[in-house]
């Protein structure tokens, strides 16, 4: 048998997939986000945007930073040239551990797409 080497889930902060994460660990599958961004929604969130000016940089930028902070492969979505720089410019800055926990935190189990236990195609 074989099994995945890739996972494309939901992750953001408002789903934050513990469990999931944790088993795609053990197991040695890697996890891409699917949505890192919720479609612009995760990024009016006032934590977010506290820790976005408490490092001065975009809410994009940390919730970005945040994924790869948890490992989690990520490839936002844009077609506006500027936003696409900016999505790359993550790799100059670190959170810091009482940033990624109130991000942690943030959790609510909330999806914006399916659940993949309930779909049916």
């Amino acid at each position: 048998t074989y099994k995945p080497v890739l996972n494309q889930v939901e992750f953001h902060p408002y789903l934050t997939q513990l469990e999931l994460r944790n088993y795609l660990y053990r197991n040695g599958i890697k996890m891409e986000s699917w949505s890192p961004l919720m479609n612009a929604e995760i990024l009016k969130d006032k934590v977010v945007n506290h820790i976005a000016k408490e490092i001065n940089k975009t809410p994009a930028q940390v919730i970005i930073r945040w994924n790869i902070d948890h490992g989690v492969i990520t490839i936002p979505k844009s077609v506006t040239p500027s936003r696409i720089e900016e999505n790359f410019e993550v790799f100059d800055f670190n959170l810091n551990d009482d940033q990624i926990q109130m991000l942690d935190a943030l959790n609510e189990d909330k999806r914006i797409g399916p659940n993949p236990s309930e779909f049916n195609g």
